[in-house]
């Protein structure tokens, strides 16, 4: 079975140094032998349907940062998958919005500069399912997903929930593990959780032969 490393939402150019480090250190200490990432891999601030923060780069100069942030996740972590998350979506669904065909619009791997990265909606290992969470949120995101699937599940996108939590049901035993995320709470495009009450967990996951750990920074 696979050795799973599950690195959580990074929102280039939002991505927080330390996790960078984290997440090697992480691979490295369980050997791991498959990567996924949780989605979310890009914030897209200036082409999403919200304000911009008014410290917001322009869009051109934001891609370049962006790029730059995401070009190191590449290097170091280069055969993974990407489960795609709701803002990795936002140019795709900017460009549905003027009318503009999917099949004109570059494709995750070509924009982003990661053609050994394989990018979906979701994918499954070992019998687990792994996908970005987009449509769930409270206190138990990651349960509820893996009990209407009724599989083990992990997922991401809830930035202040992480952790694990197992249900029965006569067919067997499953998890659903919320990853957590990997985001700088100081940079500008993540000031619209400023006022929350909850605050990003900063942890990544890793699943050993059908086992689910979770490593917080």
């Amino acid at each position: 079975m696979a050795r799973v490393l599950v690195i959580g939402d990074l929102h280039c150019p939002a991505d927080l140094n330390r996790y960078r480090q984290h997440c090697q250190r992480i691979r490295d200490k369980y050997k791991t032998n498959r990567v996924v990432f949780i989605g979310d891999i890009v914030d897209a601030h200036r082409w999403g349907r919200w304000d911009p923060h008014h410290e917001a780069d322009s869009p051109p100069t934001e891609y370049k940062k962006t790029l730059k942030r995401v070009e190191w996740w590449y290097r170091n972590f280069p055969d993974a998958i990407v489960t795609i998350g709701n803002h990795d979506m936002r140019s795709v669904k900017q460009a549905r919005t003027v009318g503009i065909p999917d099949n004109m619009v570059k494709s995750y791997a070509d924009a982003w500069g990661t053609p050994s990265w394989k990018w979906v909606n979701d994918v499954e290992i070992d019998g687990i399912r792994y996908f970005h969470g987009e449509g769930y949120s409270g206190k138990s995101p990651h349960l509820n997903a893996a009990m209407n699937s009724m599989k083990s599940t992990v997922m991401g996108h809830i930035h202040g929930v992480a952790g694990i939590q197992w249900f029965t049901r006569p067919g067997g035993r499953h998890f659903g593990m919320a990853v957590g995320c990997g985001v700088d709470v100081s940079h500008p495009y993540m000031a619209y959780g400023e006022k929350h009450p909850t605050k990003p967990v900063i942890s990544c996951g890793v699943v050993l032969d059908g086992m689910p750990y979770l490593e917080v920074l």
